[in-house]
C-alpha cells in the first residue's frame, strides 16, 4: 500500500487455463483507494488496455472475431481465451504441469509429418499428445449478463461452459467437450504404431475442426444482441 493505493493483481488461472497458458491472456491490475468502488467500466478499461502478455503475444485467429465483439459490447469484456490447438509435452514423472515441455503446439489442423517431426529426438519422460478445445474466459456485468452468454454457449454445443462468480467478479468460462489425450512414448521410445500416431492426428484435427465450427455459431448467436 502506498498513499492509501492498493494495486491487486487479478487472474484468471484455474488447472483448465494454465494448460491453455500459451493462448491469450490478460492480467488485470486495478488501484484501489479507500471508500472507492470499483466499477466493471474501470476493470474493463484497464484490462484491455494492457498488452497481451501470452506466450504468442496476441489472440488466436480463429477466435479473434468472437473476442472482439465480446469486448465491444457494454456488459462483457474478455480476460483470457484459446481457440483450440493440438499439442505434444513432455512429463516428468510426478506430473508436474509446471515442469512439462511443450514439444510442438499448433492452433490449426496438423498432418502426422509434422506430428512424428516434433518426436524426435524424444525425451526420457513421458510424452503426451493432447487435443484442446476452444477455451474462452469473459467478465461479465451482471449475473444475468453471465446466465445468458452461458445459455447462449450451450446452445451451440460448449456444453461445459458455466458462472465462476465471487464477490466482486462475475467470470463465465466458455469451454467445449472436444478433448483427447494420450501417452505415446515412454523412456524415449514411442509406445504405439505409426498407424495409431496417424488415427490420433485424424480425430485431433475433426475435433479441432468442430471445436471451430462452434466459436462461429457463438459468435453469429451472439452478434443478434451484442451487435454486428
Amino acid at each position: 500500500m502506498t498513499n492509501g493505493t492498493v494495486v491487486l493483481l487479478f487472474s484468471t488461472f484455474s488447472q483448465a487455463q494454465y494448460e491453455q497458458s500459451v493462448c491469450a491472456v490478460r492480467y488485470i491490475f486495478i488501484t484501489w483507494a479507500p471508500n472507492r468502488t470499483m466499477t466493471f467500466d474501470h476493470d474493463k478499461a484497464m484490462t484491455l488496455s494492457r498488452p497481451d502478455r501470452s506466450a504468442i503475444g496476441s489472440m488466436d485467429e480463429a477466435v479473434k472475431p468472437l473476442c472482439d465483439l465480446i469486448n465491444g459490447s457494454d456488459n462483457y469484456f474478455t480476460t483470457s481465451s484459446c481457440a483450440g490447438r493440438i499439442a505434444v509435452m513432455s512429463e516428468s514423472g510426478d506430473h508436474n504441469k509446471q515442469k512439462a515441455e511443450w514439444l510442438f503446439v499448433s492452433h490449426h489442423p496438423i498432418s502426422i509429418t509434422t506430428l512424428k517431426s516434433s518426436l524426435f529426438p524424444l525425451p526420457h519422460h513421458e510424452v503426451w499428445f493432447r487435443q484442446e478445445s476452444m477455451i474462452l474466459h469473459v467478465m461479465c456485468r451482471t449475473h444475468e449478463d453471465a446466465f445468458t452468454l452461458v445459455g447462449e454457449a450451450r446452445e451451440v454445443g460448449l456444453k461445459r461452459s458455466g458462472v465462476i462468480s465471487s464477490k466482486n467478479r462475475i467470470v463465465v468460462e466458455v469451454l467445449g467437450t472436444e478433448r483427447l489425450e494420450l501417452p505415446i512414448a515412454v523412456n524415449g521410445e514411442l509406445v504405439v504404431s505409426d498407424e495409431y500416431l496417424e488415427l490420433i492426428v485424424d480425430i485431433a484435427n475433426k475435433k479441432l475442426k468442430r471445436t471451430r465450427e462452434k466459436i462461429k455459431k457463438l459468435k453469429n448467436r451472439l452478434s443478434t444482441f451484442l451487435g454486428p
